[in-house]
């Protein structure tokens, strides 16, 4: 039994590079951090209340999820509906 986990561990560990991964979570939180900051100033920056800014938000990503949905699943949705999980 030790020997079956000792040998997945080896074969889990050639297929995983450290310090990509590092890099990878690196970059996604300096992202992340500069959109916050880029949002924050488009925010204090413009005449436009947040309730409305949100909703603009909220209409371009229902707009691109729409796309998606019927780019990726318009045979489903056809046959069961929109609502199905």
């Amino acid at each position: 039994s030790s020997d079956k986990s000792s040998s997945s561990d080896a074969n889990v560990s050639i297929n995983q590079n450290r310090f990509v991964g590092t890099v990878a979570v690196l970059c996604a939180a300096c992202t992340s951090g500069f959109s916050g900051v880029y949002f924050e100033k488009i925010l204090k920056g413009s005449k436009t209340s947040l309730w409305i800014r949100n909703i603009q938000m909220g209409f371009s990503s229902i707009f691109i999820s729409l796309i998606m949905v019927f780019l990726q699943d318009l045979a489903a949705v056809s046959t069961k509906g929109f609502f199905v999980g």
